[in-house]
């Protein structure tokens, strides 16, 4: 068995609404991100921020040098799309965000990734069912649990019914939530591509799908990454090494 949480959000989201003034959504570094999803049982996790895969390749880095063989990193992204956010899983590259729902799966898979609609049914950012029923044999799986969700039990019932692949996610956008919906497999994972095929082949199954106190644990989370990032952002007019990520973006991948 492997445990996995696949939607979890680093200091690398930062550029979300194309204003470096905002905060990011989490001030998580790939290091600690890697270091919490350890501790808390995960054998596999995937770093996937707001259009931007610079903070996902590095947790892939990171994994690779430091933690060799105790995790595996998806790469991956959470593209804004029209429709609301899809995440890509198994890419290298951004995927252009502000298209339509089937033109980003459609860039997701010539990038020979996978598609998985994010929150699917939410509130906000999320894909709407019409558009669920109408693509959904383009999507690789949904995301039956995500800790940040008000639609976890109506996806869970929906994928049901259509006999849909599905993933986990926490959607963390702090260290503290890493792990608050986690899906498992029926066998022990030790490849990106493994780990794939047991999702598609149905091959998993609900480790935990928390989305209680959403705004308890939401709003304080904003706040503290808000003023965290402020504070840096400060600093850096007078200290140039303050890390700030959305300078951090020089990688190719080899």
């Amino acid at each position: 068995m492997t445990k996995f949480d696949l939607h979890i959000h680093s200091c690398y989201s930062n550029n979300i609404y194309s204003n470096r003034l905002l905060c990011p959504p989490s001030s998580s570094e790939p290091e600690e991100i890697i270091e919490v999803a350890i501790e808390r049982g995960m054998g596999a996790i995937a770093v996937t921020d707001h259009d931007n895969i610079i903070g996902s390749l590095r947790t892939v880095e990171v994994a690779s040098k430091k933690f060799k063989d105790r995790i595996i990193v998806v790469p991956g992204v959470e593209v804004s799309s029209r429709d609301g956010h899809i995440l890509a899983y198994n890419v290298f590259d951004n995927i252009p965000k502000n298209l339509t729902a089937i033109e980003t799966i459609k860039i997701i898979k010539q990038k020979g990734g996978v598609a998985v609609a994010a929150h699917p049914f939410n509130v906000k950012y999320s894909i709407k069912k019409h558009l669920i029923d109408k693509y959904r044999a383009e999507f690789f799986a949904l995301e039956m649990g995500n800790s940040r969700s008000l639609k976890n039990e109506f996806t869970k019932s929906y994928i049901e019914k259509h006999q849909l692949s599905f993933t986990f996610g926490s959607d963390a956008h702090s260290l503290r939530d890493i792990g608050l919906c986690y899906g498992k497999t029926w066998e022990n994972v030790n490849t990106v591509d493994a780990l794939l095929e047991s999702i598609r082949s149905g091959r998993v199954s609900p480790g935990r799908i928390y989305d209680k106190k959403l705004v308890k644990r939401v709003v304080p989370s904003a706040l503290k990454t808000f003023f965290i990032w402020k504070w840096r952002q400060l600093k850096s007019f007078v200290d140039k090494d303050v890390f700030l990520p959305y300078e951090d973006t020089d990688f190719s991948w080899n």
